[in-house]
């Protein structure tokens, strides 16, 4: 019964800001609610001086201190980063009991929406040029000493033909003197390569584990990541037939034995330098003959030739 008051209580302390309030002194102004994440709630606003669009990250009042904390370490890593593939940190204020971030809002498609509402397939070429344009940008994070956290398909949009990385939210500061403690904690187990097939169901404990993985604060934990999005790119153009056994991916997945040995090393993780992610993207890169192309080029550009990237690329968004 307490529990379900706590709930109902959360629920009303957490009811969103009305479309159309203004914010901030009367700086923005609410369009809508974009998502509600754990910590946070986004909204599409504008600034009413200027009537530019923005987006504001409000901390949810139900995680009180915890919120506040997180969403304030979000703005600091932003303007951190300040890079321009990330959202800039535009302003930070306190709205009544509420803290807000206010970024610059990029518009465009999350590789979650290409894959499951577009349906649109990549090829293994295209996927590999994806991949070492966000191996770029996680590089550019870790320079700034910074671990992600959560390099997932909803946090990769593109726009373009160019890859933006949002939502900060869960990262955290890298400390090199915590690298052993904290593999040691997750243990052995947390390094072994995961060899289910992608889609499989998982068991609680198997989940469990898995965000573990992705949520150590470790250079590898993005460059796993980054191995999980590079199969569910892979995957969007493989045909399952009906009724099929599920089975690992190298089996499932007909990819040139360098995109095999890349993904390997990703899920693996076995080292914490980018040089040695960023080194085998690039081979495999240049083992399916695409490495001289960029990611533009090959999904927009009409004049991209190769025996690999077919002229007429289905990604320009």
């Amino acid at each position: 019964m307490l529990s379900l008051i706590q709930r109902m209580r959360d629920r009303w302390l957490d009811f969103p800001y009305q479309d159309s309030r203004e914010i901030g002194q009367d700086r923005y102004r609410i369009e809508h609610v974009i998502g509600m994440g754990s910590y946070g709630i986004a909204y599409l606003a504008k600034q009413t001086e200027k009537s530019m669009p923005c987006l504001i990250k409000q901390s949810r009042p139900s995680k009180k201190e915890k919120g506040r904390e997180l969403l304030r370490r979000e703005a600091e890593f932003l303007k951190r980063m300040n890079h321009d593939r990330v959202p800039q940190c535009v302003d930070y204020f306190v709205e009544g009991r509420d803290e807000c971030l206010v970024m610059t809002y990029i518009q465009g498609s999350t590789v979650e929406q290409l894959l499951f509402e577009e349906k649109r397939p990549f090829t293994e070429a295209e996927a590999l040029l994806f991949i070492r344009e966000l191996g770029q940008l996680v590089y550019a994070v870790h320079q700034a000493s910074i671990v992600h956290l959560d390099v997932r398909i909803p946090n990769v949009l593109v726009r373009a033909g160019e890859l933006y990385l949002i939502d900060f939210g869960l990262a955290e500061t890298y400390e090199p003197e915590a690298v052993h403690a904290v593999q040691q904690q997750l243990g052995e187990r947390g390094w072994r390569t995961q060899r289910k097939t992608l889609f499989a169901a998982r068991t609680k404990q198997e989940d469990d584990l898995l965000k573990q993985q992705m949520r150590a604060p470790l250079y590898s934990s993005d460059w796993f990541a980054v191995g999980h999005l590079l199969l569910f790119i892979l995957y969007s153009s493989y045909m399952e037939e009906d009724e099929q056994e599920e089975h690992p991916w190298e089996e499932e997945l007909d990819l040139h034995p360098a995109t095999v040995n890349l993904l390997n090393l990703l899920l693996q993780r076995e080292s914490e330098d980018d040089a040695v992610y960023q080194r085998h993207i690039e081979q495999a890169c240049e083992a399916l003959e695409v490495s001289r192309y960029s990611l533009k080029q090959a999904l927009c550009g009409p004049n991209v030739q190769s025996k690999v990237i077919p002229q007429n690329s289905t990604l320009s968004t």
